[in-house]
């Protein structure tokens, strides 16, 4: 257990899980709009987009809060929402090119900043959470 929360200490590593959490999501823009037409429930594409840009959001202030624990939260928190409505602007954005996908939606890129927030929100505590139990070092969050 040590070594996973010394490996989980790192800042690279969250760095480097939001590289691969936006490939993902590259790699998902691309998919034909009939390949992933899921819709469960009214607007659950909404609850996905939030839901996904919460994790890249979590990722990304994990990382900087690994990197240095006195890092101002009103900065991570434009940061992660900044972060969030660009990366949605451009995932719409490449959507619109992509056969059977609209893009270009004002309500998935509303979404996503809403996830981004989500995101601030989680990182925050379960940095911590870490840090009171002694998973990450540095100094007070």
């Amino acid at each position: 257990m040590g070594r996973l929360m010394e490996f989980l200490a790192r800042p690279r590593i969250w760095f480097f899980g939001y590289l691969v959490w936006f490939v993902v999501l590259f790699v998902l823009s691309e998919q034909h709009g009939d390949a992933i037409k899921v819709q469960t429930f009214p607007h659950s594409d909404k609850v996905a987009h939030a839901c996904y840009f919460a994790i890249g959001a979590t990722l990304l202030g994990v990382g900087a809060l690994a990197r240095d624990p006195q890092f101002p939260r009103r900065v991570l928190f434009v940061v992660l929402v900044v972060a969030g409505l660009a990366v949605g602007v451009f995932d719409e954005w490449h959507q619109s090119f992509t056969p059977g996908r609209d893009g270009n939606s004002p309500g998935d890129i509303a979404a996503d900043v809403l996830g981004s927030v989500i995101g601030f929100f989680v990182s925050v505590r379960l940095f911590r959470f870490a840090h009171r139990k002694s998973l990450l070092r540095g100094s007070a969050p």
